[in-house]
């Protein structure tokens, strides 16, 4: 992952947000294949984290839009990199979810 992450230069806030959308893709698409209410504890943890993954997948794509015109929409950026990979996200979810 650090190699990863050397490659691309990315910044600090950067990488908060990289990190907070592949986690937000994994627990959302994750919980389209998991049964979550089988397990007591496995239902707790996604009832307790719905609220925070909503906020990852609808706000930070706007923050990221938000550092790539900044950057006069640079192509070889990493914010443009977040906002893919976000939308991409929402949008497999809905696929998967409907």
């Amino acid at each position: 992952m650090k190699h990863l992450f050397s490659k691309l230069k990315l910044s600090g806030i950067e990488k908060a947000i990289m990190l907070a959308n592949i986690f937000a893709a994994i627990y959302w698409i994750g919980s389209r294949f998991i049964s979550i209410y089988t397990f007591a504890a496995v239902g707790a943890v996604y009832e307790f984290l719905w609220l925070p993954v909503l906020f990852v997948l609808f706000i930070l794509p706007l923050f990221s839009f938000l550092l790539w015109a900044g950057e006069k929409f640079k192509v070889r950026s990493a914010n443009l990199f977040n906002l893919s990979m976000a939308l991409i996200t929402v949008f497999i979810g809905y696929l998967i979810g409907n």
